[in-house]
């Protein structure tokens, strides 16, 4: 009798290392895509082969940003940009320009400095404006607009004033065109 129970013990046993009987094993969710190794593929769900090549754990990849509904796509403007350079007339400007544009999917905020003829009245230009893409051309109208001239009076660009612009897509930014030769360059930061 206790011979039939070892060997009934020793059969389970076997029976158990030969079928791979064994705990489920852990499922790992990938912390991206929320889904599991057993889901990505059933066929990893057995223990590793013999010889196997260790696998790399798999690289996080970017989760798609869930699309709201409603809101047009970004465009390819928007961002952030740093002054880089100031052209009138083809000749880059010698003295010291500061500015700044943000450009949201509706809105642009301007903010320009530039040393005046008098160092006591720098030239200012402040604005934002919303915009739209017209063919190739940005059309904007004023929504608060205020600029120095060279005496430092401060004028307002009329509520509602439209203008056409080009903006030209260049390598790490944006150019503002102001004419055929004249230009505000902006590098983007973000």
């Amino acid at each position: 009798m206790q011979l039939m129970r070892t060997t009934m013990s020793l059969l389970l046993l076997g029976a158990a290392v030969l079928c791979r009987w064994q705990d489920p094993k852990p499922v790992v969710q990938d912390p991206v895509t929320g889904v599991s190794t057993a889901q990505q593929d059933p066929t990893k769900q057995g223990a590793p082969k013999q010889g196997a090549a260790k696998q790399e754990p798999a690289k996080p990849t970017k989760k798609p940003a869930d699309k709201m509904v409603g809101k047009p796509e970004k465009n390819p403007l928007e961002g952030v940009y740093r002054l880089r350079q100031r052209v009138t007339a083809g000749v880059p400007d010698a003295k010291p320009n500061k500015g700044y544009l943000a450009i949201t999917g509706r809105y642009m905020f301007l903010s320009l400095a530039s040393k005046g003829p008098d160092e006591k009245s720098p030239l200012l230009h402040s604005g934002v404006r919303e915009w739209i893409k017209v063919g190739s051309d940005v059309r904007t109208t004023a929504k608060l607009d205020y600029y120095t001239d060279d005496d430092g009076l401060i004028h307002q660009t009329p509520d509602g004033k439209q203008e056409m612009r080009r903006f030209e897509i260049v390598r790490g930014g944006v150019r503002v065109m102001q004419g055929q030769h004249s230009w505000l360059e902006f590098e983007r930061v973000e």
